[in-house]
């Protein structure tokens, strides 16, 4: 399976070709290295923004997309389900797993 990662400033202003691909089935945006690229201060909504244009791309050519995961806490479920809602398919680690399974009612081995 291909995947490919948009994490740089080169790579954001070729997005839309980049997803095009043939045969690229995933990918991932890559926030902190697209930041120190762009030069963004940490909490700049840019950031924000270009993470956001990189995920419409890739959702405009169905690719599962990285993005179900992050810290842990109470509201762990809730921005599991929030994640999977947005069109994220991708995530890492048993944690969210678990929860992506109880929320789409997934059974295990998937």
């Amino acid at each position: 399976m291909l995947g490919v990662k948009i994490e740089d400033k080169f790579a954001f202003a070729n997005v839309d070709e980049i997803v095009k691909v043939p045969g690229i089935g995933f990918g991932e945006g890559g926030p902190g290295d697209m930041a120190l690229s762009f030069g963004f201060k940490p909490g700049d909504p840019r950031a924000k923004e270009v993470q956001d244009k990189i995920f419409a791309a890739a959702k405009a050519q169905h690719l599962y997309w990285l993005g179900i995961g992050g810290g842990r806490g109470a509201n762990f479920e809730a921005m599991i389900e929030q994640t999977i809602k947005e069109g994220h398919m991708v995530g890492s680690g048993e944690e969210t797993a678990a929860a992506g399974r109880k929320f789409t009612k997934r059974p295990m081995p998937y």
